[in-house]
């Protein structure tokens, strides 16, 4: 484990998302912070992950103790990446160049969203190749075919297909704070720009975010997204050469059904909670299908990741690589690129100091024997 550097600024999740909240204008925040619906969904989930009791174990020599992990073949000296994000620009107009540094310093995966502010080609050149791009399918499937092909020229070996946004998620928060894309400066908008001068001056001088993806207007966020299906993942896996991840997996049969289809991964996925509120918690369903789908194909984690303890639980549930969104966005609206370093090195030292606590020095040693208890029933079963 790389010794810790001492953070100077960020030392949680939750003081990064109150300094967040302050600097942002509100209809940002509620934009990065905000879940579908009531939310109970994104609450569920993080009450699960919360109430995994892990099992400590004494008088082991953890002198050699690793946090890192091998995925894929490639060898990442911290255990975790950076999910797809669109639009990061809106939370600081560095966001893309800050992920993409950090994806080329510290060698790990940055996801590319295909809403991303920064064109896939320049991501790839910024993060030095340490980049995954992420595929969504919008009304248009030959421009999506158009996308993957740009992203098999750039040099890109992992693609990750999302598949659980066949609508836009109503998300009620940034309905009412008047977020929208294209932006729209109403007198509202107005107001809370104007009470956030820093943001609003950096956005005048670099201008508003647009997806760097599409040509200037080409994307409708609101626009239809249900338009793949199976036969689609199917052409997708016979013409792409590389890692191909399917990502937004919350039911076992598709999960079984995506390995099936020769997949090399699972991204067990809730979208942050951004797109049902009656969701399956993810932390469950990441038990449930590595049950079913056992070593099928590997699994990769995402949704409601705060601290080192909730990496070290998705590992021991089963997971073979673990995703953060949220803790590195909020983490560069309050202190720019400082800021998500210090997270990362946060979670990266929370997650050695965990595995200490067990009595492992490997993330791959990771398993069920670490779990003392779990908040949902393990005997469920899959019903047809």
């Amino acid at each position: 484990m790389e010794t810790f550097p001492g953070n100077r600024h960020i030392y949680s999740y939750n003081e990064a998302r109150r300094i967040a909240k302050r600097k942002l204008p509100h209809f940002i925040f509620e934009y990065i912070d905000g879940s579908a619906g009531s939310e109970f969904g994104e609450k569920k989930n993080r009450s699960y992950m919360t109430q995994i009791e892990l099992k400590p174990k004494g008088l082991i020599n953890i002198q050699d103790i690793s946090t890192s992990q091998t995925l894929f073949k490639e060898k990442f000296t911290i255990p975790f990446g950076i999910a797809p994000m669109g639009m990061c620009q809106f939370v600081s107009t560095n966001a893309d160049n800050y992920l993409a540094c950090l994806g080329k310093e510290k060698k790990i995966p940055i996801c590319v969203s295909t809403v991303a502010s920064t064109s896939l080609e320049r991501y790839w050149e910024l993060s030095e190749g340490n980049s995954w791009f992420q595929l969504y399918v919008h009304s248009d499937i030959e421009f999506a075919k158009k996308l993957v092909q740009r992203a098999a020229d750039t040099g890109y070996k992992k693609l990750i297909l999302t598949i659980d946004v066949p609508a836009l998620g109503r998300r009620p928060r940034e309905e009412i704070a008047g977020f929208k894309v294209p932006f729209r400066l109403t007198p509202k908008i107005f107001l809370d720009c104007a009470l956030h001068p820093r943001w609003s001056i950096a956005n005048l001088i670099s201008g508003i975010p647009q997806p760097g993806n599409f040509s200037k207007n080409a994307f409708d966020r609101s626009g239809g997204r249900g338009i793949i299906d199976w036969d689609f993942l199917k052409e997708l896996r016979d013409t792409w050469k590389g890692e191909l991840i399917v990502k937004g997996i919350l039911n076992i049969d598709d999960a079984v059904k995506v390995a099936s289809y020769g997949s090399d991964a699972i991204q067990i996925s809730g979208h942050g909670g951004r797109q049902l509120a009656s969701m399956p918690s993810p932390i469950e369903m990441l038990y449930q299908i590595k049950n079913e789908v056992k070593n099928k194909c590997k699994l990769i984690f995402d949704t409601g990741i705060r601290n080192g303890e909730d990496i070290v639980k998705a590992y021991s549930l089963g997971a073979d690589f673990v995703m953060i969104g949220r803790p590195a966005l909020m983490a560069i609206a309050a202190y720019e690129k400082k800021g998500l370093y210090e997270m990362v090195n946060l979670l990266n030292h929370e997650s050695g100091l965990t595995m200490a606590q067990l009595g492992e020095i490997k993330i791959s040693n990771l398993s069920m024997n670490n779990i003392y208890k779990l908040p949902f029933d393990c005997e469920k079963e899959h019903e047809n």
